[in-house]
């Protein structure tokens, strides 16, 4: 897990802080949606308190690191692409 951490690392900018601090925010928004905002904000390199790893992510959101490792993957492959 230790290599995908490195390589997928979740930068993000202050427009998409912006948008998914505003998603969390959101009560019409879904549940899955608004989790998933949440793991990229904790996952931001660029978090005030701090990167979070991916075993103290999951832990209290109730998924498995594998889970959160795949948002992670998921959202810096499509911003690549």
């Amino acid at each position: 897990m230790a290599s995908l951490d490195h390589k997928l690392k979740v930068a993000l900018t202050g427009d998409e802080r912006r948008e998914l601090e505003a998603i969390v925010r959101r009560q019409s928004v879904g549940a899955a949606v608004q989790r998933r905002a949440r793991i990229l904000l904790v996952s931001d390199v660029n978090h005030p308190d701090g990167r979070l790893v991916d075993a103290n992510i999951a832990e209290p959101i109730g998924l498995s690191e594998r889970q959160v490792v795949r948002i992670r993957q998921r959202f810096v492959r499509e911003r690549e692409s």
